[in-house]
């Protein structure tokens, strides 16, 4: 009888040894229906870099020329920001000797990761600048423990070491 595996990688070492990681696979399920949405339309439009300004935080810029403040929507929902130009249709009142600028409305989506927050945002020379920063809470943070820090008096370090000394076994026969 052969036995279909959920995932073809699940004799992996990695896989073997991790527990709880489920949700790893719902995000990355995630970032490739955002990457199929956003590639529906097989535009780069608009351009952006997405910069690693220090361990915690990043920046991401988008070439929005010609767009106001008033023209563009940025939200974050779930761990997915969301950026939305819409332009408004001037170009009839217009005639144009040559038309290069871009002036069409778009949407671009970029998965967050965990306790990746936005910060602010701002435009500055044409270009939507998004700074974003990972804010990692103290509950998750490593800490260190003190070794040795215990008084030998204390009620828990004399239940451990009666407990210890309990489990092994002794010469003294045993009286029933």
């Amino acid at each position: 009888m052969t036995f279909l595996k959920a995932f073809p990688f699940e004799d992996s070492p990695f896989f073997q040894h991790t527990v709880g990681f489920d949700r790893i696979f719902d995000q990355l399920e995630t970032v490739q229906h955002n990457v199929e949405r956003s590639q529906g339309d097989r535009s780069n439009y608009p351009p952006y870099n997405i910069v690693k300004t220090s361990d915690d935080t990043f920046t991401i810029e988008l070439a929005v020329a010609g767009f106001s403040k008033e023209n563009l929507d940025v939200e974050t929902k779930e761990n997915i920001l969301s950026v939305k130009g819409t332009k408004n249709e001037e170009d009839g009142k217009r005639t144009f000797v040559h038309h290069g600028l871009a002036s069409r409305s778009f949407e671009r989506h970029f998965t967050l990761a965990d306790h990746v927050e936005v910060v602010d945002g701002d435009i500055v020379n044409g270009v939507l600048v998004i700074n974003l920063e990972r804010v990692v809470p103290d509950v998750l943070k490593p800490k260190k423990i003190k070794l040795g820090s215990a008084d030998p008096s204390s009620s828990k370090s004399t239940l451990l070491q009666e407990k210890l000394v309990g489990d092994y076994p002794t010469n003294e026969p045993h009286l029933m």
